[in-house]
């Protein structure tokens, strides 16, 4: 509060692992029904995967056998096998 002037309120969320999401065949809504997992964008714009359990992971990974889920960020290179598609 002090540096800001303004009450803070940290929230505890139910995630256990973060995951980029790399593949050309990466679709985030695959995520959005689901309970144990959701998709957001990081602030270099590519996707990551929160997931509230390994258990959760394990199965992204077994049903998207198409989709790399990195534990760190890709390195962007700009060329034609950047993540985020563009150069």
């Amino acid at each position: 509060k002090n540096e800001y002037g303004v009450d803070v309120q940290i929230d505890r969320l139910a995630y256990q692992q973060a995951r980029w999401a790399v593949g050309p065949a990466f679709d985030p809504s695959f995520f959005a029904a689901r309970e144990d997992s959701q998709c957001l964008i990081d602030r270099d714009g590519l996707p990551v995967v929160l997931f509230t359990s390994n258990w959760a992971l394990r199965w992204a990974e077994e049903k998207q056998p198409g989709i790399q889920f990195l534990s760190s960020a890709p390195i962007r290179t700009g060329g034609s096998d950047d993540p985020r598609g563009d150069s």
